[in-house]
């Protein structure tokens, strides 16, 4: 269990290590852990709030934002639209975050009638935050102010206008915007999560483009379809192949294939047995030998 004392939250080496776990729990999604570190960090911290340095306070604190945008689908609807508010920023930075199929994730918890109204709060919270999202200014009309959210939806909404924008629009915008075509590739791709996520929240759920409702679909001839954003996508055709095995399991089916219906079926069946538990349950490695314990069945 983590030592969460004053010295360990006082040390740098402390910090460094847990920022290198936090990598690793957001890389792997770990839910649990996230979970197990964010109730250890918040009591901690609440322990020792008067004997630690305010700076280092911030810190901690944009660890357990972090944290909650991992725990985003488990925590509660008023504290997501709080860590929107607040924090959108940090979560559109977060590198193995995908905000946008997250919010489509947790929005489909809600029942229909109450989508769009929860989509509304989250929009009208996007317009007014004020957190910086890129490094220097943004033209606004005749103005040149600071890159923030709400500044940086300004300037969208001017270009492509206050509806759904089409794709046309949104790249005429990426092309002509001089603020944004000097930004760096790693601020671009923000930007366009964050207006991939306003686009979607402008789209009602009842309509097909803003339901987030993944729906098949089948034909009258028989071809079946998911209607994803909106679009149809032919799935009929997509066949299900076979898992390739690893050399090694390759070399070891060579190495123990009998002849079939011989008394080494047997055998061959116990030592693929105790092969395949060596392997994760659904890994390729794991299903190719099970096929062969079937096919030896």
């Amino acid at each position: 269990m983590r030592n969460y004392s004053l010295d360990n939250l006082q040390s740098s080496n402390f910090f460094n290590n847990l920022v290198t776990q936090i990598n690793d729990v957001e890389f792997y999604n770990d839910t649990m852990e996230a979970r197990n570190i964010l109730l250890g960090l918040k009591k901690a911290i609440k322990s020792n709030q008067d004997k630690l340095d305010p700076e280092l306070i911030d810190q901690y604190r944009e660890i357990k934002v972090r944290l909650k945008f991992i725990l985003f689908l488990d925590i509660s609807n008023d504290e997501v639209l709080d860590l929107l508010k607040h924090h959108i920023a940090v979560g559109i930075q977060m590198g193995y975050i995908d905000l946008l199929e997250l919010l489509k994730t947790r929005i489909s918890f809600l029942p229909m009638e109450d989508r769009d109204a929860y989509k509304d709060k989250i929009k009208n919270i996007l317009l007014s935050n004020k957190e910086m999202l890129t490094r220097g200014k943004v033209k606004v009309g005749e103005e040149s102010v600071g890159a923030s959210v709400v500044n940086w939806l300004k300037v969208y909404n001017v270009a492509v206008g206050g509806g759904p924008a089409t794709n046309l629009a949104q790249s005429n915008f990426y092309v002509r915007n001089s603020d944004f075509i000097h930004l760096s590739d790693k601020e671009k791709l923000d930007l366009k999560e964050l207006f991939a996520v306003y686009e979607y929240l402008k789209r009602s759920s009842k309509t097909l483009s803003g339901n987030e409702d993944n729906m098949f679909v089948e034909d009258i001839d028989g071809s079946v379809s998911i209607l994803k954003d909106g679009v149809f996508i032919d799935v009929s055709a997509v066949k299900s192949t076979p898992p390739k095995p690893s050399k090694k399991v390759e070399n070891f089916l060579q190495a123990t294939a009998p002849v079939s219906g011989s008394a080494g079926d047997t055998d061959a069946v116990s030592s693929l047995a105790a092969m395949a538990q060596q392997h994760s349950v659904g890994s390729l490695e794991r299903r190719a030998i099970e096929e062969e314990i079937a096919r030896l069945k």
